[in-house]
């Protein structure tokens, strides 16, 4: 795992099918979704993520793996947040 962006992180799960990732990122999801978060006052806060899930095709490279979960993210975002989507 690691920050790829300014909100964005990448995890990559080697030798994992996209049932399987799916899983991990919807498992993720509401871990974080029902957690609680506090600022340095003592506010508590929830938040969300949208994970976009992409998938390694023969003849790929990082560039067009990360463009594939980048759209899903995107996709993710735009139906609605705090959800999961994949990249075809």
């Amino acid at each position: 795992m690691g920050r790829y962006g300014g909100e964005e992180f990448i995890i990559i799960l080697p030798r994992t099918d996209l049932s399987s990732a799916l899983n991990v990122a919807e498992r993720a999801r509401k871990t974080i979704e029902t957690s609680e978060m506090k600022d340095s006052k003592g506010n508590v806060f929830g938040i969300t993520v949208s994970p976009g899930i992409s998938i390694y095709k023969p003849g790929d490279d990082e560039y067009s793996l990360i463009f594939r979960a980048d759209n899903a993210l995107y996709k993710a975002k735009g139906n609605g947040r705090n959800r999961v989507e994949s990249s075809s």
